[in-house]
């Protein structure tokens, strides 16, 4: 049974010296974690919070942990909610949480993909549900475009699923839903070897925090040029673009817009058509 460890409050005293009063009391006072092995799941009272200590703060606790027990560790993000609930994309599988020092590999990856579609994000397992009908309704159009753009030209484009192993990190093994690849030297037989030139991930609920923060800094991290977050429900498309090794602020574009793909000089997506439900 995994319980609340005593050792958030010796790694809370390390970031208490770190942070100026205001910000510790906003963001950490009211924190709490529960510790099995290297995995950390930090609970914040609120999502305001989660999302602060997610984007803001992630690095500063990390450095901590590692002062505090000599070890690296994993870090999740939940709200008191959530972790009551263990409803939420960043919830580890039982199985693993339940042992010390998980560590799964792209072996490990393709073993699991046999019987269940999975991700594997520095070393820890994601399970994937099916996808809805709108989901694959955009999918196949974007594919339709860009698929006619590359006819007879040396980049290729790929939907999921389709493996993603990043930057020959065999810890971090992602499908994304479209992923574009200019140098082919980086494909094998079983999908990519090393970074995409450009991604595009259809958020749902149960994705968009993985899509918009997990996987946002890994794809970042890896170089991906160019990043594509789709939000079905509300018809927007946030276009990141990769400039010294940072994505910066997003393009945003509706339904009515055409979309220029900055890595394919002359395509344009048009929304119109791939927004029609």
């Amino acid at each position: 049974m995994i319980k609340e460890s005593s050792q958030w409050l010796d790694v809370l005293r390390l970031i208490e010296k770190r942070l100026n009063k205001p910000s510790y009391d906003t963001w950490f006072k009211h924190t709490r974690a529960v510790i099995e092995g290297d995995y950390w799941t930090i609970i914040a009272p609120n999502e305001f919070a989660r999302d602060w200590l997610e984007n803001q703060h992630k690095r500063l606790i990390e450095d901590a942990i590692l002062e505090t027990t000599n070890s690296k560790p994993h870090i999740f993000i939940f709200t008191e909610e959530e972790a009551s609930t263990k409803n939420d994309t960043y919830i580890v599988a039982e199985h693993q949480m339940e042992k010390e020092d998980v560590s799964n590999s792209y072996t490990d990856y393709t073993d699991l993909h046999e019987n269940i579609r999975t991700e594997i994000i520095d070393g820890v397992p994601y399970m994937q549900t099916a996808p809805s009908r709108i989901h694959q309704e955009i999918l196949s159009e974007l594919h339709r475009q860009i698929a006619n753009f590359l006819v007879g030209k040396e980049c290729k484009v790929y939907p999921a699923p389709f493996h993603v192993c990043l930057n020959d990190d065999s810890r971090s093994v992602v499908e994304p839903d479209i992923s574009i690849v200019c140098d082919t030297s980086k494909l094998n037989e079983h999908g990519c070897i090393g970074s995409p030139d450009m991604i595009i991930e259809i958020t749902s609920p149960s994705t968009a925090r993985k899509d918009k923060l997990l996987k946002f800094h890994k794809y970042e991290e890896a170089g991906v040029k160019e990043y594509w977050i789709i939000e079905p429900q509300e018809k927007i498309v946030s276009v990141f673009t990769l400039g010294n090794q940072k994505y910066g602020r997003p393009n945003l574009y509706s339904e009515e817009d055409q979309v220029k793909v900055s890595i394919l000089d002359g395509l344009k997506i048009d929304l119109s058509m791939v927004f029609t439900y």
